[in-house]
């Protein structure tokens, strides 16, 4: 069974990671490079197909069991329909304070403009009416009505399929319990916090990534 994590970044994916890590799981956060191999620069090439994608990830699918982060929150459909025994988990958190996280995470308060990483690239063009490749601290409003219409899309999705995916709120206080239950674990495991580091420029080699 493989668990996708497709909740967008800056909604706890890295805690999620780790509570994945701490029940046994083979878990994989940000695959961008692994075992020597530049997946997000491989991906690159081939945004504008999700097959190609999760078809260029599939060496790390195979060797993993749970994904968190991106790209896997815009990929959930192509991996719902090539993993059907797979489960989904989806966490959501209040828009205002997912703006804030992500401002922090790309020093847009401190620069006019972050250009956006493949991966990134890919989960905010799933849903931007035009391309979407450069972002600042105008886009606010933008990024926030992409991140509500990513939770009502999956929940949609979903509707027929409710036994794959489960939503938690990032505040919820028992997320752990309701994923130990969700994915049938014997193991109580609590959920872990993980602290904010200084942001993530992202690696060098994508800086001068273009789309």
């Amino acid at each position: 069974m493989k668990v996708f994590g497709i909740g967008f970044q800056k909604t706890g994916t890295k805690s999620l990671n780790r509570f994945f890590r701490s029940v046994g799981f083979r878990s994989i956060h940000w695959p961008h490079s692994v075992n020597g191999v530049n997946y997000e620069k491989m991906c690159g090439t081939c945004l504008t197909s999700k097959k190609l994608v999760v078809d260029t990830l599939a060496p790390v699918i195979e060797s993993h069991d749970a994904f968190t982060d991106v790209p896997f929150p815009a990929l959930y459909t192509e991996l719902h329909r090539r993993y059907k025994e797979s489960r989904f988990v989806l966490v959501t958190r209040d828009s205002d304070q997912w703006w804030e996280s992500v401002a922090r995470h790309w020093q847009l308060k401190n620069r006019r403009t972050r250009r956006l990483d493949p991966y990134e690239y890919l989960q905010y063009n799933n849903y931007a009416s035009s391309e979407l490749s450069v972002v600042s601290a105008k886009d606010r409003v933008l990024l926030q009505n992409i991140h509500r219409q990513h939770v009502d899309e999956v929940l949609s999705f979903f509707v027929n399929y409710s036994d794959q995916l489960l939503a938690i709120d990032l505040s919820d206080p028992n997320k752990a319990e309701k994923l130990s239950e969700f994915l049938e674990l014997d193991s109580r495991n609590p959920y872990p916090n993980v602290k904010r580091k200084s942001p993530s420029h992202g690696p060098p080699s994508m800086r001068r990534w273009r789309p």
